[in-house]
């Protein structure tokens, strides 16, 4: 390579998928936790450039990581958790309509040359607008 060379761009660009469900008032929180709200204090008009709202809501809302912190009361904050672990090639295992706990033999079909990151899917369709209280969730 000489001192005016780039370096090659072939490498297969990297393809993002958000996954997140939507964030609303009425989206689904895990009970007892604060239901997603906003309020509005300021809304662009004459004499105002600027829409300003406020917003509360629990961390648990939609699709999310848990901090350290959430379990070890000297765990990192969210904040202060790198994000490379949740960039990069993943695998999808489906589990749908396996609940109500996940098992192993639910996901050892797809347990082969594993990539760094996985993903279970336990819904056909995600409910988006209540709680389902049948929600999945992993053996011990």
């Amino acid at each position: 390579m000489t001192a005016n060379a780039l370096p090659s761009t072939t490498a297969k660009p990297l393809r993002l998928w958000d996954i997140s469900p939507p964030v609303a008032p009425g989206s689904p929180v895990f009970p007892g936790d604060t239901p997603y709200q906003q309020q509005w204090a300021a809304s662009i008009a004459p004499g105002c450039p600027v829409n300003v709202s406020t917003i509360t809501l629990s961390p648990h809302i939609g699709a999310h990581a848990d901090a350290p912190l959430h379990y070890d009361p000297q765990g990192a904050t969210i904040g202060a958790v790198d994000l490379t672990p949740y960039i990069g090639p993943c695998r999808v295992i489906h589990a749908i309509a396996k609940g109500p706990l996940i098992e192993w033999e639910h996901l050892a079909h797809a347990v082969h040359d594993l990539p760094p990151r996985v993903l279970v899917r336990t819904y056909e369709r995600m409910p988006v607008e209540h709680w389902d209280p049948t929600l999945a969730a992993y053996a011990p």
